[in-house]
């Protein structure tokens, strides 16, 4: 018990030493910044519009031989190219 005892002692006072000292410089850097004051505003004059959005070109296929589609290769709202096969 007592060299638990020693043991714990001798290695608080070795612990509570004196620190040193470290010479650290610090570049402070200011921003200048303009602060203004928030105000509640309600917004009168705000105006909704309905319409459609068109593509630029369209096609429309009709087969003139009757079949089924096997692959789809493009979804709806998918960019293509032109000559780019959309389904087969």
């Amino acid at each position: 018990m007592k060299k638990i005892f020693i043991v714990i002692v001798i290695t608080i006072l070795t612990a509570c030493g004196k620190a040193e000292k470290v010479d650290v410089k610090v570049k402070e850097v200011f921003k200048n910044i303009e602060s203004i004051e928030l105000k509640l505003t309600k917004e009168e004059n705000i105006k909704n519009y309905n319409g459609e959005l068109l593509p630029l070109n369209e096609v429309i296929h009709i087969t003139e031989t009757g079949g089924d589609i096997k692959k789809i290769n493009y979804k709806n709202g998918d960019r293509v190219k032109k000559d780019d096969i959309i389904i087969f």
